[in-house]
């Protein structure tokens, strides 16, 4: 099995190597919280830094996810570890670990904060996931077509989300800090 140039795995299902890109550095090999430099210095800097940055990120819209997923700690407002342990099934078939769950806040173009609740932090993922399932089941409207969808949410246009080969993909501005997110009228906690 082979995956695309962001990230993936190449083997057998008993050897799994991830060949995909780092997120941090941009090199193939290792993921973003698995990246060597990350893990030296005083943590305590770096979070303060995280913690108030804001940048550009991805979600993929998947309809075969049952839950919202990240590999970003740094991607949550709020956060609390699981009691116990929660494996993750992926389309692959190999299994990952669900640390903890939590509240992910960010921007939509045209400033629409969006709050998303109840997502997991998979570490080993290496991509972040939006359950379609789980957007629909909050009164989430999503329409399709041939190059890409619409998130709607009380009968306002949330997103124009584009379709890049067979993924939607949702750019979005994270936003780790809550006081710096703007609230507006076309809100949405999902």
């Amino acid at each position: 099995m082979v995956r695309g140039q962001r990230g993936g795995f190449k083997g057998d299902r008993g050897a799994f190597k991830f060949t995909g890109q780092c997120y941090e550095c941009n090199q193939y090999g290792h993921k973003q919280n698995e990246y060597p430099r990350s893990k030296q210095g005083n943590d305590g800097d770096e979070f303060v830094f995280a913690a108030t940055r804001e940048s550009t990120t991805s979600w993929l819209l998947d309809s075969g996810a049952s839950a919202h997923m990240t590999h970003n700690r740094s991607d949550f407002v709020e956060f609390r570890e699981l009691d116990g342990t929660m494996d993750i099934v992926v389309a692959s078939g190999q299994r990952l670990r669900a640390v903890g769950v939590g509240t992910v806040r960010f921007q939509a173009a045209g400033g629409c904060t969006i709050k998303v609740t109840d997502v997991l932090l998979v570490p080993d993922l290496d991509r972040r996931l939006l359950s379609i399932p789980s957007l629909v089941a909050k009164g989430v409207s999503v329409g399709f077509s041939s190059d890409g969808c619409t998130i709607t949410f009380d009968g306002k246009l949330v997103a124009r989300v584009e379709k890049r080969d067979k993924l939607f993909v949702w750019n979005v501005v994270a936003s780790s800090d809550v006081s710096t997110a703007t609230e507006v009228a076309a809100s949405a906690d999902v």
